[in-house]
Protein backbone atom coordinates (compact mmCIF):
# COMPACT_ATOMS: atom_id res chain seq x y z
CA UNK A 1 0.00 0.00 0.00
CA UNK A 2 2.75 2.60 0.77
CA UNK A 3 4.84 1.61 -2.17
CA UNK A 4 1.71 2.36 -4.06
CA UNK A 5 0.88 5.69 -2.59
CA UNK A 6 4.66 6.73 -3.36
CA UNK A 7 4.11 6.15 -7.14
CA UNK A 8 0.99 7.88 -7.57
CA UNK A 9 2.71 11.04 -5.66
CA UNK A 10 5.40 10.33 -8.33
CA UNK A 11 3.21 10.40 -10.92
CA UNK A 12 1.29 13.57 -9.92
CA UNK A 13 4.88 15.55 -9.15
CA UNK A 14 6.49 14.79 -12.52
CA UNK A 15 4.30 16.44 -14.62
CA UNK A 16 4.86 19.81 -12.38
CA UNK A 17 8.80 19.19 -12.45
CA UNK A 18 8.52 19.61 -16.41
CA UNK A 19 9.89 22.58 -17.99
CA UNK A 20 7.46 24.83 -19.29
CA UNK A 21 7.16 24.87 -23.27
CA UNK A 22 8.58 27.89 -23.95
CA UNK A 23 6.51 27.36 -27.62
CA UNK A 24 3.40 27.47 -25.57
CA UNK A 25 4.69 30.15 -23.22
CA UNK A 26 5.59 32.55 -26.27
CA UNK A 27 1.75 31.52 -27.50
CA UNK A 28 0.75 32.75 -24.11
CA UNK A 29 2.86 36.05 -24.65
CA UNK A 30 1.93 36.86 -27.80
CA UNK A 31 -1.91 36.92 -26.98
CA UNK A 32 -1.27 38.25 -23.58
CA UNK A 33 -2.49 42.38 -22.91
CA UNK A 34 0.82 43.10 -21.59
CA UNK A 35 2.67 40.87 -24.14
CA UNK A 36 2.04 40.70 -27.91
CA UNK A 37 3.37 39.91 -31.08
CA UNK A 38 6.47 41.61 -30.89
CA UNK A 39 6.96 40.69 -27.41
CA UNK A 40 6.83 36.79 -27.94
CA UNK A 41 8.89 36.98 -31.23
CA UNK A 42 11.88 38.80 -29.13
CA UNK A 43 10.96 35.70 -26.61
CA UNK A 44 10.98 32.73 -29.41
CA UNK A 45 13.98 34.44 -31.23
CA UNK A 46 15.82 34.40 -27.71
CA UNK A 47 15.13 30.51 -26.79
CA UNK A 48 15.98 29.65 -30.43
CA UNK A 49 19.37 31.43 -30.05
CA UNK A 50 19.47 29.48 -26.86
CA UNK A 51 18.62 26.09 -28.70
CA UNK A 52 15.61 25.53 -26.63
CA UNK A 53 13.02 25.66 -29.27
CA UNK A 54 13.03 24.69 -33.66
CA UNK A 55 11.39 26.99 -35.57
CA UNK A 56 9.39 24.01 -37.37
CA UNK A 57 7.86 23.37 -34.28
CA UNK A 58 6.95 26.52 -34.00
CA UNK A 59 5.37 27.08 -37.06
CA UNK A 60 4.01 23.12 -36.45
CA UNK A 61 2.09 25.08 -33.09
CA UNK A 62 0.90 28.67 -35.49
CA UNK A 63 -0.42 26.05 -38.19
CA UNK A 64 -2.61 24.11 -35.60
CA UNK A 65 -3.71 27.53 -33.94
CA UNK A 66 -4.58 28.72 -37.31
CA UNK A 67 -6.25 25.55 -38.16
CA UNK A 68 -8.31 25.30 -35.10
CA UNK A 69 -9.59 28.95 -35.16
CA UNK A 70 -10.50 28.77 -38.95
CA UNK A 71 -12.08 25.11 -38.30
CA UNK A 72 -13.94 25.33 -34.62
CA UNK A 73 -11.74 22.15 -33.56
CA UNK A 74 -10.08 21.88 -30.42
CA UNK A 75 -6.31 21.73 -30.05
CA UNK A 76 -4.94 19.11 -28.46
CA UNK A 77 -1.92 21.43 -26.89
CA UNK A 78 -4.96 23.73 -25.16
CA UNK A 79 -7.85 21.15 -25.14
CA UNK A 80 -9.23 24.87 -26.22
CA UNK A 81 -10.36 26.63 -29.95
CA UNK A 82 -8.13 29.06 -31.02
CA UNK A 83 -9.56 32.84 -31.48
CA UNK A 84 -8.80 33.98 -34.59
CA UNK A 85 -6.85 37.04 -33.36
CA UNK A 86 -5.18 34.33 -31.08
CA UNK A 87 -3.89 32.68 -33.94
CA UNK A 88 -2.73 35.13 -36.21
CA UNK A 89 -0.50 36.80 -33.20
CA UNK A 90 0.97 34.06 -32.80
CA UNK A 91 2.17 33.26 -36.31
CA UNK A 92 3.38 37.12 -36.48
CA UNK A 93 5.55 36.48 -33.95
CA UNK A 94 6.42 33.23 -35.28
CA UNK A 95 7.50 35.07 -38.99
CA UNK A 96 9.49 38.29 -36.52
CA UNK A 97 11.32 36.15 -34.71
CA UNK A 98 12.62 34.26 -38.23
CA UNK A 99 13.04 37.73 -39.17
CA UNK A 100 15.61 38.20 -35.71
CA UNK A 101 17.43 35.33 -36.28
CA UNK A 102 17.58 35.79 -40.24
CA UNK A 103 21.75 35.91 -40.86
CA UNK A 104 22.00 32.60 -38.96
CA UNK A 105 19.06 30.69 -40.93
CA UNK A 106 19.98 28.00 -42.97
CA UNK A 107 19.62 29.34 -46.56
CA UNK A 108 21.27 26.30 -48.34
CA UNK A 109 19.83 23.60 -50.88
CA UNK A 110 18.48 21.20 -48.00
CA UNK A 111 16.38 24.03 -46.26
CA UNK A 112 13.74 25.15 -49.60
CA UNK A 113 11.35 22.86 -47.77
CA UNK A 114 11.53 25.37 -44.27
CA UNK A 115 11.22 28.23 -46.67
CA UNK A 116 7.73 26.89 -48.52
CA UNK A 117 6.51 26.16 -44.82
CA UNK A 118 7.64 30.18 -43.76
CA UNK A 119 5.78 31.37 -46.78
CA UNK A 120 2.89 29.10 -46.13
CA UNK A 121 2.52 30.69 -42.65
CA UNK A 122 2.08 34.22 -43.58
CA UNK A 123 0.05 32.83 -46.50
CA UNK A 124 -2.32 31.15 -43.63
CA UNK A 125 -2.09 33.57 -41.19
CA UNK A 126 -2.94 36.94 -43.44
CA UNK A 127 -5.66 34.73 -45.40
CA UNK A 128 -6.93 34.33 -41.54
CA UNK A 129 -6.86 37.96 -40.94
CA UNK A 130 -8.21 39.23 -44.35
CA UNK A 131 -11.28 36.93 -44.06
CA UNK A 132 -11.64 38.59 -40.10
CA UNK A 133 -11.63 42.01 -42.40
CA UNK A 134 -8.55 42.79 -40.56
CA UNK A 135 -6.70 44.47 -43.34
CA UNK A 136 -3.60 46.01 -41.53
CA UNK A 137 -2.83 43.01 -39.63
CA UNK A 138 -3.14 40.71 -42.96
CA UNK A 139 -0.99 43.27 -44.35
CA UNK A 140 1.80 42.94 -42.34
CA UNK A 141 1.75 39.23 -42.26
CA UNK A 142 1.16 38.24 -45.83
CA UNK A 143 4.69 39.10 -46.64
CA UNK A 144 6.47 38.73 -43.31
CA UNK A 145 9.00 37.00 -41.88
CA UNK A 146 12.51 36.86 -43.81
CA UNK A 147 11.89 37.68 -47.57
CA UNK A 148 14.31 34.63 -48.48
CA UNK A 149 11.02 32.43 -49.18
CA UNK A 150 10.04 34.99 -51.69
CA UNK A 151 11.16 33.82 -54.59
CA UNK A 152 9.98 32.99 -58.36
CA UNK A 153 9.68 29.29 -57.77
CA UNK A 154 7.82 29.74 -54.53
CA UNK A 155 5.27 31.98 -56.06
CA UNK A 156 4.64 29.91 -59.46
CA UNK A 157 3.63 26.68 -56.96
CA UNK A 158 1.73 29.18 -54.59
CA UNK A 159 -0.77 31.53 -56.88
CA UNK A 160 -3.08 31.94 -54.12
CA UNK A 161 -0.79 33.34 -51.87
CA UNK A 162 0.79 35.51 -55.05
CA UNK A 163 -2.98 36.92 -55.83
CA UNK A 164 -4.10 37.38 -51.63
CA UNK A 165 -1.05 39.63 -51.29
CA UNK A 166 -1.67 41.83 -54.35
CA UNK A 167 -5.31 41.83 -53.16
CA UNK A 168 -3.94 43.36 -49.86
CA UNK A 169 -1.91 45.74 -51.06
CA UNK A 170 -4.72 47.33 -53.47
CA UNK A 171 -6.84 47.61 -50.34
CA UNK A 172 -4.13 49.06 -48.91
CA UNK A 173 -4.18 51.81 -50.58
CA UNK A 174 -0.59 50.37 -52.96
CA UNK A 175 -2.28 49.19 -56.47
CA UNK A 176 0.69 50.16 -58.39
CA UNK A 177 3.22 48.07 -56.25
CA UNK A 178 0.36 45.23 -56.47
CA UNK A 179 0.30 45.28 -60.10
CA UNK A 180 4.15 45.75 -60.27
CA UNK A 181 5.12 43.08 -58.03
CA UNK A 182 2.79 40.53 -60.70
CA UNK A 183 3.84 41.74 -63.59
CA UNK A 184 7.58 41.03 -62.66
CA UNK A 185 6.50 37.39 -62.92
CA UNK A 186 7.60 35.22 -65.78
CA UNK A 187 4.33 33.39 -65.85
CA UNK A 188 0.82 34.18 -64.11
CA UNK A 189 -1.70 31.73 -63.28
CA UNK A 190 -4.48 30.57 -60.90
CA UNK A 191 -5.96 33.12 -58.50
CA UNK A 192 -2.50 35.12 -59.44
CA UNK A 193 -3.36 35.36 -62.85
CA UNK A 194 -7.46 36.69 -62.33
CA UNK A 195 -6.32 39.56 -59.54
CA UNK A 196 -3.86 40.43 -62.22
CA UNK A 197 -6.49 40.69 -65.24
CA UNK A 198 -8.66 42.16 -62.65
CA UNK A 199 -6.28 45.43 -61.24
CA UNK A 200 -5.43 46.21 -64.42
CA UNK A 201 -9.15 46.55 -65.53
CA UNK A 202 -9.07 49.14 -62.46
CA UNK A 203 -11.66 46.88 -60.62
Amino acid sequence: MTRLLSILLLLLILPACRPPDPIAGAAAVAVSPAGGRMAAAGQLAGDWKAGAVQFDAAINHAIDMLDSARNGTVMLQTGQVAKSTDATLFAGAVLDAMQMCDAKLPKDDNSVLMWYRVGNLAFRAAEEAHTANRLPEAMSLVLAGPTHWQNEGYWSEHPNHDGLASIILAKSGRRAEAIARLQNHAILHGLAEEVYEMLQRGQ
